[in-house]
């Protein structure tokens, strides 16, 4: 296993590990909060997750203005009381998030493997069919001027003949790894509202696709394994001028 620098001030403003499951036909929304009661003491603040649309309407050749409809709840979200972690419940699964300042590795995937087995206990999902571990990072280019290719090694490019200047940017790849495990990568790039400071977004999503049984070991080693990926994944795409902002 490669080893990376360690980033004493890592730019992960979210790290999230993910499990979509198969309920059962006849589970209800409702029957979430089964896990309430035992998550209340590290997550006391509730709020309910809602799905909307927006309905079109032609009406004698003119579009009606689009009316927005509440589709229903699908699930549950509770937070932490410094509100720096988040636990989602929802009909496809569970979801754990560590917001800014991250803490490490291992602290997330103990509370995600905490939460995880609560979950399965109460809630009785027949498999889990979609495991995942998403990393956002926000680099924070500490001047408005400044060249891509400084802190990234995958830059963007402007035809030549065009302005150099670019005000924004989003590129994805989609990267097809070993054993069926696939890498959403997104480079983006924005500029700070608050100090008006340019900023690289880096957004990892490495995942797997496969019906584990809910006590398979093959789990949390396949996480550990996207941990691997998304590190060589960051530590590949950034310079060395970008390690020094966070060491």
């Amino acid at each position: 296993m490669t080893t990376y620098p360690h980033l004493l001030n890592a730019p992960i403003e979210e790290a999230v590990i993910a499990f979509s499951v198969n309920l059962p036909k006849d589970f209800q929304v409702k029957d979430l909060l089964s896990i309430k009661d035992s998550i209340k003491e590290q997550y006391p603040h509730e709020k309910e997750i809602k799905t909307a649309g927006y309905k079109l309407e032609l009406k004698n050749n003119a579009f009606i203005p689009p009316q927005l409809l509440d589709e229903g709840l699908i699930g549950y979200l509770f937070k932490s009381t410094d509100e720096k972690e988040v636990v989602q419940l929802r009909l496809d699964g569970l979801t754990f998030s560590r917001l800014k300042p991250y803490t490490n590795w291992d602290d997330i995937l103990k509370k995600a493997k905490n939460l995880y087995d609560i979950y399965i206990s109460k809630i009785k999902p027949n498999s889990v069919n979609r495991i995942a571990v998403r990393y956002i990072n926000h680099i924070k280019i500490p001047k408005s001027e400044f060249s891509f290719s400084d802190y990234i090694k995958t830059p963007p490019t402007v035809p030549a003949g065009l302005p150099q200047k670019i005000s924004n940017y989003f590129s994805r790849m989609v990267i097809n790894l070993e054993q069926d495990i696939v890498a959403n990568f997104i480079q983006a790039h924005e500029v700070d509202k608050k100090d008006n400071l340019p900023i690289i977004i880096l957004d990892i999503d490495v995942f797997k696709t496969k019906d584990f049984e809910t006590d398979s070991s093959e789990i949390w080693s396949t996480l550990e394994r996207f941990r691997e990926i998304k590190n060589k994944i960051f530590f590949n795409t950034i310079t060395n001028k970008t390690q020094e902002l966070f060491l």
